[in-house]
């Protein structure tokens, strides 16, 4: 996902806290290894480690919207499920850009669009 930092904040040993806008909206999350520059667009690799529940912190919404925002100190993660397996792992598509997601409880079906409200997300840059 090309991404833009914003903002930096607090230097923790999983990363950096950034606010990061990309085309879909603004988020917060923790960048790892060296912030770029304010000014620079970069590539990067989006991971979601908590272990997101159906119903809970990971629901069906209505709109077929792409989105990213923060609300209430958690990061919201929209989009559509591309695909899932038998081991509650699902790949969250987000424009062009994928992560894979860990549901426990019932895995949403592929094509249904959620919207994930996630702590933490870690960003890796790609260096592309």
């Amino acid at each position: 996902m090309r991404v833009k930092v914003i903002s930096s904040g607090h230097k923790l040993s999983e990363g950096t806290e950034v606010t990061f806008n990309t085309e879909y909206g603004v988020g917060k999350g923790l960048w790892v290894g060296e912030v770029p520059n304010f000014r620079s667009t970069r590539d990067v690799e989006l991971d979601v480690q908590e272990e997101l529940i159906w119903g809970d912190t990971i629901v069906e919404v209505p709109s077929p919207e792409f989105a990213v925002s923060e609300q209430g100190g958690r990061t919201i993660l929209q989009g559509m499920i591309e695909s899932a397996d038998a081991n509650e792992v699902c790949v969250l598509r987000i424009g062009n850009s994928i992560l894979l997601i860990h549901v426990t409880g019932s895995c949403p079906s592929p094509g249904m669009f959620v919207s994930v409200s996630t702590g933490c997300v870690l960003l890796y840059d790609t260096n592309l």
